[in-house]
């Protein structure tokens, strides 16, 4: 009978483990620290794990004095390996000195020993960086065991001989395949005619051409079942670090519905203590930046922002909420005129409608819209707001000004029927002409919907007894758009709404006063189409919301008296709460 030693059979199930998961393969790995020069490990198996395989464990706890907070051990780093391999795309905003770009080319090396044939990428800002990058994937394959090494049985083509690696590492299977690593100093035209199984982009937010690198690289890889995973400090929302900021906040929305965002503050450094962080000889905002304690801080504006910082922290982190369901209205193939809500899977992005609170029997809605033509950056968003205190309820936001967005809207204001049934006011911002399609589509029907019953009708605000205008919707002019920002940063300053959306808060960080009309706006390169929308919303509130202050709550009763007499109940809408 054949006895196979014990230690080949403990190496061959580790071998087998890690072939199975890059978390079981990092503990094997070791690092040398270059500010200490001492090696460090990766804490990817838990105490039960480790005890299996026979591994050491390494998530130790840490309690260093003086500690007041933050992570105890360094284990926090497998729920990060897992949420990176989980997810095609993912987005971590981090604290400096953490050790995530050693776990990313630890995943690189893992992916080059298991996978023949692959190529990874990683995008450095410099070629000394990206040099410096590879030479770490370079230094993990030195310490893989050397029992391991025979399993793999890996020959290296890059480098030669005893010679360290400068941009490319290439490792040769049994069946003659490469797998290699790239890294790569960032041009505009860096990321053009690539293909990877995983691309790293270091420092993101400091990459002047990670916008072109991005939209160069995500498709292909994505056809190829990679993974991309970008890794920053941040940077400011505007300038060289804008594309960062859009890809981490729009993370999960319409915008980047398939990356996964992940923040890691200063405190998972398990050594770091409170006294430390309050030691640190930075001000405030390199502070935020280069420690961020949560993730709006760290995207702290530089510029002059039009809402005070202070309150949009507060929603964004002690008044936060998300959306209890999101999903679309679908209508039917034999019948356009009805239509159903279908939610979307729980944590699935992507989109365009989310309720952040249900409809309820005997209350009023409003829905303020600001209207974009889809071609451009821009969206037409949508804002529902409880005409009974302010409250948000939902918000539609969609790159599309036509026919798409007019048919969510129209069973949206249907959703959030009020007494008697009547649908939801509808104020649509009628500027540009943009507006006028959606107006148009509304009020005289379009694909066999019947018309939409509650559309708004401006009264000019110097003169109450003037009656409604005959034309539809809310006029965005020098006369009305102050009066909607100045309230809307009375609400926000003061903290009189319940609880704002989350890109309406996101919004709001880039809403700056500027030297140049329109003014306030949003900066350069950044949208401000959910502000406005709930600048229109909080109108509608003003003069018709039952609020204690209510202008003229007479009105209420004159804009619905205004309304065709017809009964919304045909349009179909089905109730999302059933």
């Amino acid at each position: 009978m054949l006895t196979v030693p014990r230690e080949d059979v403990v190496r061959l199930r580790q071998f087998y483990a890690a072939a199975s998961h890059p978390r079981f393969f990092l503990p094997h790995l070791s690092m040398p620290d270059s500010r200490g020069g001492e090696i460090f490990h990766f804490a990817t198996v838990t105490e039960e794990e480790a005890a299996d395989l026979e591994l050491p464990f390494l998530g130790v706890t840490h309690s260093p004095r003086g500690k007041q907070r933050g992570r105890d051990s360094w284990l926090w780093q497998r729920g990060y390996v897992n949420e990176i391999v989980d997810n095609p795309f993912s987005a971590t905003l981090k604290a400096r000195q953490l050790g995530v770009s050693w776990i990313h080319d630890g995943l690189i090396l893992w992916d080059m020993c298991f996978f023949p044939g692959i190529d990874d990428l990683i995008y450095s800002i410099k070629e000394d960086d990206a040099i410096e990058q590879v030479n770490r994937v370079w230094d993990m394959w030195l310490s893989v065991p050397g029992w391991m090494k025979a399993l793999l049985d890996l020959k290296v083509i890059k480098p030669y001989g005893d010679a360290r690696p400068t941009s490319r590492i290439e490792l040769e299977h049994p069946d003659d395949r490469l797998s290699t690593v790239t890294g790569m100093a960032s041009t505009k035209k860096a990321g053009h005619s690539r293909v990877a199984r995983r691309v790293l982009m270091d420092e993101g937010a400091h990459n002047e051409f990670a916008k072109e690198i991005w939209k160069a690289i995500t498709p292909a890889t994505a056809d190829a079942g990679g993974n991309v995973g970008i890794v920053s400090t941040a940077n400011g929302m505007g300038g060289i670090g804008e594309h960062f900021y859009k890809v981490y906040t729009g993370a999960g929305g319409v915008d980047y519905p398939n990356v996964r965002k992940i923040f890691l503050p200063w405190d998972y450094h398990p050594d770091r203590t409170q006294e430390w962080y309050d030691g640190l000889n930075l001000d405030t905002s390199d502070k935020a930046e280069q420690y961020p304690e949560n993730e709006d801080e760290a995207f702290l504006l530089t510029g002059n922002p039009y809402f005070d910082m202070k309150a949009i922290a507060y929603y964004l982190r002690e008044a936060a909420v998300e959306p209890l369901f999101a999903g679309e209205f679908t209508t039917f193939s034999n019948n356009f005129a009805s239509a159903r809500f279908d939610r979307a899977p729980q944590g699935e992005g992507g989109h365009p409608i989310e309720i952040y609170r249900r409809p309820e029997e005997g209350r009023k809605y409003a829905i303020g819209v600001d209207t974009a033509t889809g071609d451009g950056e821009d969206f037409s968003v949508a804002a529902v707001i409880d005409l009974s205190d302010g409250a948000p309820c939902a918000e539609l936001r969609m790159k599309d000004g036509g026919a798409d967005f007019t048919r969510q809207l129209h069973f949206l204001g249907n959703y959030y029927r009020g007494p008697d049934r009547i649908p939801a006011l509808i104020g649509v911002e009628d500027q540009g002409g943009y507006g006028k399609v959606v107006i148009a589509y509304l009020r005289d029907g379009h694909e066999g919907r019947k018309a939409y019953l509650n559309l708004y009708r401006h009264r000019e605000y110097d003169d109450r007894k003037k009656k409604l205008k005959a034309k539809y919707g809310f006029p965005m002019n020098s006369a009305t758009r102050p009066k909607v920002v100045a309230e809307l940063k009375d609400w926000v300053n003061k903290r009189l709404f319940p609880f704002v959306t989350r890109t309406f808060a996101w919004e709001c960080r880039t809403f700056t006063r500027q030297d140049t009309r329109p003014s306030p706006r949003a900066a350069e390169g950044n949208n401000d189409d959910v502000v406005m929308a709930w600048g229109i919303a909080l109108e509608l509130y003003s003069a018709y919301g039952e609020h204690a202050h209510s202008i003229k709550k007479k009105n209420t009763v004159a804009q619905e008296r205004t309304a065709p007499k017809e009964d919304p109940r045909p349009v179909g809408a089905a109730d999302p709460r059933r």
